[in-house]
C-alpha cells in the first residue's frame, strides 16, 4: 500500500510564497478572549499544506455540518478535488485548525464580512463560500497575531530557496498537474507551469501549456517528469 499523500501534492501551480506561521514559541502579551486562546493553540497544529487529505477532509465534514450542509450536498467527488486543490493553493501556508476556528467565528457572527457575502453558505459548499470565510478570518487572525502573538514570537530563520530547488518544486507541480489532466479533471490555470517548461525545452513559444499536455496526451505520455 501506497503512503498517504499530503494535500500538497494536489497543487497545479509553481513553487509560492506562503506565509509560514511556525510553531515557535507561542507567548503572547495578554490572550483575553477564547477566540485569541483558540487562535493561539491552532499556530501548533499543522501546515494545512503539510497534512495529508483525510486530515482535510475530516475538519470540512466538521465544518459542513457546523455551517448546516445537509448530507445530500455534501460536493461530489470532482467538486471535492477541486476544493482541496483551491486550500491547497490559496490556503496551504494556514494550520489545519485555523478552518475551524475560521468557520465557528463565523456562524457566530464575529468575523466581518464584505457586503453581500456572509457566513451562510445556501447549501452550496463552494471554492468562493470557502474563501469569504478564510479572507474575512485572515483579516481578524492578522490583527491579532500582529498586536498579540507577533511581539513575543521568536523570529524563525528564514529559508532561501536555491533555483535548483524552485525548478524542482515547478517539475513537482506540472507532474501533479499533468496526472490530473490525463484523467479528466478541470485544470485551473495551467499557464503558470508555462515558465518551467520552457526552461527545459519542452514547450513550444507560441504554445499553450494545454495544448501540450494534449500533445503529450495523444502520444500517450503518462510522464511529463519521471521521479527522481
Amino acid at each position: 500500500m501506497s503512503e498517504p499523500k499530503p494535500i500538497s501534492d494536489l497543487l497545479p501551480t509553481t513553487t509560492q510564497e506562503i506565509k509560514n506561521l511556525a510553531p515557535q514559541k507561542q507567548e503572547s502579551k495578554e490572550l483575553k478572549t477564547g477566540e485569541e486562546k483558540r487562535f493561539a493553540i491552532s499556530l501548533q497544529s499543522k501546515l494545512i499544506k503539510d497534512c495529508q487529505i483525510e486530515e482535510v477532509k475530516e475538519v470540512l465534514r466538521y465544518v459542513m455540518v457546523k455551517v448546516g450542509l445537509r448530507a445530500q450536498n455534501f460536493p461530489n467527488d470532482l467538486e471535492k478535488l477541486i476544493l482541496f486543490e483551491h486550500i491547497a493553493m490559496f490556503y496551504g501556508g494556514h494550520r489545519i485548525e485555523e478552518i475551524k476556528l475560521a468557520f465557528d467565528m463565523a456562524i457566530s457572527g464575529k468575523l466581518d464580512f464584505p457586503e453581500g457575502q456572509s457566513a451562510v453558505c445556501y447549501e452550496n459548499f463552494s471554492c468562493l463560500y470557502f474563501s469569504s470565510v478564510m479572507n474575512a478570518y485572515e483579516k481578524w487572525s492578522a490583527e491579532i497575531h500582529r498586536t498579540v502573538i507577533e511581539p513575543k514570537l521568536e523570529k524563525p530563520e528564514q529559508k532561501i530557496n536555491t533555483q535548483e530547488e524552485l525548478d524542482s518544486y515547478a517539475r513537482e507541480a506540472v507532474q501533479v498537474q499533468y496526472s490530473l489532466f490525463i484523467r479528466g479533471f478541470q485544470i485551473i490555470n495551467p499557464e503558470v507551469n508555462s515558465a518551467i517548461l520552457l526552461k527545459d525545452g519542452l514547450l513550444n513559444p507560441k504554445e499553450k501549456v494545454i495544448e501540450f499536455y494534449q500533445r503529450m496526451a495523444e502520444k500517450k505520455v503518462l510522464a511529463i517528469y519521471k521521479p527522481s
